[in-house]
């Protein structure tokens, strides 16, 4: 196949880029390298390729019909080669010959910088786009040569930023609001400072490398009970109170863990591990005034769980949800902190799950469905029995099958 590019670039003056030239075969390239050298080399077909000089004095003397019954091919004069390869040693392959080595003119590029590939990928990319930034006076390089020529003291930098004073172009989109700086340098003095100058409270957050998304938003803690439950981090705290948090490190933590930050620092939202949902002041006012309730009342009621569910499983057995969404909200108006602890297990998500499962498997009971859906069988007992109550109070009834189900831990 090389062969092949190679003769119909010879015949038809093109240019034959050779691309990863130390993997080939030693016993390969020297086949070319009598084309390469006189432009010349006698195929397997009979035909021979001759240069263009020697094609046209032989023209002279014969015909173009008697050169090609001689099976003579003209090589064009603008045929060329460009070779591609790696250095052999340092990178794996073949080291060239030096007689085909002798038939190039070399040329060593090195790869580029990492700032100059992000720095072109950043004006290529579309957000630049939208900064508005003129083109390069290409025009004036030149003159900015003529100046570093007369003041050899002055930086390449200066010159430029007098040459594209691309700062005073630059929107608000395009403006940092603060620098890069070095540790140590009072970065977090200029915040407090920033903060006593707008009056607010500041909440310190150090940043860790093993952080995750979730001990950013909320904890586990375990209470004196024995039972473990949700406690929000200093994070959701300060935005329910209005501070202004500092993050330190924040270079530190995983850009997915940086990632659940988005929604709520643009849309002053956020859904937390617990099932709590957080919006920003003029949705939750809205609310208010459309409902006409108070922040108690705030809360999503038992007719309004009813009605999701009906629309999105109608199948669902009507008794079976009724049910299901006694129990729920009776341990979500419990005053005692065991049976509340286990109403985070039952959001309106999960709610959804139990419904589409048993609409799916009506042979399975729900007692069976809360308990696998509550992980009762990592509670503990205290947690465990006051579950077990709460389905008695809501005449959700148990069969043999589901004790025997549950004691075995069989939540396939």
């Amino acid at each position: 196949m090389c062969i092949a590019c190679a003769v119909r670039a010879a015949t038809e003056g093109r240019i034959l880029v050779l691309e990863g030239l130390e993997k080939a075969e030693r016993n390969v390239l020297p086949v070319l390298n009598n084309l390469l050298e006189n432009r010349e080399m006698q195929l397997e077909d009979g035909r021979f390729l001759m240069s263009a000089e020697r094609y046209d004095k032989l023209l002279q003397d014969h015909t173009k019909s008697e050169l090609d019954s001689w099976k003579i091919v003209r090589v064009s004069e603008d045929f060329r080669v460009i070779a591609l390869g790696l250095p052999v040693p340092k990178y794996s392959g073949n080291p060239l010959d030096p007689p085909l080595r002798s038939r190039f003119q070399a040329r060593d590029i090195y790869h580029l910088p990492f700032k100059l590939l992000s720095f072109a990928t950043t004006l290529c990319s579309q957000e630049s786009s939208t900064l508005g930034l003129p083109d390069f006076p290409l025009d004036s390089l030149s003159a900015a040569v003529q100046i570093l020529d007369s003041f050899p003291m002055m930086s390449v930098q200066h010159v430029i930023d007098r040459l594209y004073p691309y700062n005073a172009f630059l929107g608000k989109e395009g403006r940092t609001a603060v620098k890069d700086a070095l540790k140590g340098c009072g970065k977090t003095v200029i915040a407090k400072e920033f903060a006593d100058i707008l009056g607010y409270s500041i909440e310190p957050i150090m940043l860790y490398q093993d952080m995750t998304a979730r001990d950013l938003l909320q904890q586990r803690y375990t209470l004196p009970n024995g039972d473990t439950a949700w406690r929000p981090s200093p994070l959701v705290t300060a935005a329910l109170e209005g501070k202004l948090v500092i993050l330190d490190g924040i270079h530190r933590i995983n850009p997915g863990t940086l990632a659940v930050l988005q929604r709520l620092i643009h849309d002053r939202e956020l859904t937390l591990y617990d099932g709590t949902r957080l919006l920003r002041e003029d949705r939750y006012q809205n609310l208010k005034e459309e409902l006409q309730i108070s922040d108690e009342k705030l809360q999503e009621s038992k007719s309004e769980e009813t009605e999701v569910i009906k629309e999105m499983i109608p199948n669902a057995p009507s008794v079976a949800v009724e049910q299901l969404l006694s129990l729920t909200h009776k341990l979500r108006q419990t005053n005692d902190a065991t049976a509340q602890s286990l109403a985070s297990s039952l959001s309106t998500r999960q709610l959804l799950r139990i419904c589409r499962r048993l609409s799916q498997h009506p042979d399975e009971s729900l007692y069976y469905a809360v308990n696998k859906a509550c992980l009762s069988r990592f509670l503990p007992n205290l947690a465990r029995s006051a579950l077990h109550k709460t389905l008695q109070d809501a005449h959700i009834e148990t069969s043999p099958d589901d004790m025997k189900k549950v004691e075995e831990n069989d939540y396939t």
